[in-house]
């Protein structure tokens, strides 16, 4: 059964993320010329070789994720092994919003060509061909005929509708996350009600920050707001997120919050003390869920959210070395400040 491979495949895995004490202490490590060590040899390396280039550090990281999730994907089928493979494909979406921003900017194919990072084996983007067409709108209809049709219908219509950046981007996350959801709903039970929870809490994650910044840094309608939103999540209902969309500044939606969120967030005052604040939550929801071996799926879920969030804090303090930011700016930008 695929439920004792995954729980040792996982379980060993697990002893290779960093603890939150080493990447802390990375920020006081490393120079603007040196690399930033860990206590993996394997990335200490990764990290030496690819010196000040930002994409290539990432590709590096990106690959290991990408080797793992080979190893435990091996057993799993129907609804378990697409909402895996779907989930994984969170980093072809960010693939695809670099080709339609390079399009967008009119950058040449090449620049556009070194933003974008290789997932091989789950890459179903024919970059090559979307690089060579003429504007975004014919970008966006070739993607039509792509594993991301639905995605690309509504982004489509988004762009012919407002004919900006922001409100296309916007679309196509809404939309991952829906589909997201849809195929946590897929997962035979018992596994399903773990995995569609901690789904939940990564939708509220992005739900709370979305709102924020639609309402407030991008000055959108209420209607606007609501309708790149999504329904679905742990603690923020339709109903409420409707009804919070309503509201006329950031100290206002958060008293109008569940009681949970409300202490999760209690003393935040900024947007992006929000963003670390549930980053850190669900960091939280899936540690707690990396050590229930009753489910394995959202055990291995958990494990993959916590690479990724791994990836982005690495990829947050090399930068900061190396840029020479003060410490206390490189732990709030990797989210380690609280």
């Amino acid at each position: 059964m695929y439920r004792y491979y995954l729980n040792a495949r996982v379980s060993m895995l697990a002893d290779r993320l960093i603890p939150p004490e080493r990447l802390q202490a990375l920020v006081e490590e490393g120079t603007g010329e040196s690399p930033v060590s860990t206590q993996s040899e394997a990335i200490d390396a990764l990290l030496s070789e690819a010196g000040h280039d930002s994409i290539l550090l990432e590709q590096g990281l990106l690959s290991q994720l990408l080797t793992d999730f080979l190893i435990v994907a091996r057993p799993l089928t129907g609804g378990e092994r697409e909402f895996m493979v779907y989930g994984i494909r969170w980093f072809e979406l960010a693939n695809l919003k670099a080709l339609i921003r390079g399009k967008f900017s009119g950058l040449p194919e090449q620049d556009i060509r070194e933003q974008l990072v290789n997932i091989d084996p789950f890459t179903t983007l024919p970059a090559e061909a979307l690089l060579r067409t003429e504007d975004p709108a014919e970008m966006l209809r070739m993607l039509e005929a792509t594993p991301y049709a639905n995605l690309a219908r509504q982004a489509r219509r988004t762009y012919e509708e407002h004919k900006d950046l922001f409100s296309v981007e916007a679309a196509i996350d809404r939309r991952y996350f829906v589909g997201l959801l849809n195929r946590a709903k897929t997962v035979r039970q018992p596994e399903r009600q773990a995995v569609l929870y901690l789904t939940g809490c990564l939708l509220d994650e992005f739900n709370i920050l979305w709102l924020l910044r639609y309402r407030f840094s991008y000055a959108l309608s209420p209607a606007e707001t609501y309708y790149l939103l999504i329904g679905g999540g742990h603690h923020l209902s339709s109903e409420r997120l409707m009804a919070i969309s309503q509201l006329g500044s950031l100290e206002e939606v958060l008293n109008a919050l569940p009681d949970r969120l409300k202490e999760i967030l209690a003393g935040t005052n900024t947007i992006t003390d929000v963003e670390n604040r549930m980053e850190a939550h669900t960091r939280q929801e899936a540690t707690q869920a990396l050590h229930d071996f009753r489910h394995a799926i959202a055990r291995t879920f958990a494990y993959l959210l916590l690479r990724e969030m791994e990836l982005r804090q690495l990829l947050a303090i090399a930068k900061g070395r190396r840029i020479g930011f003060a410490p206390a700016l490189i732990r709030y930008a990797a989210g380690l400040s609280e």
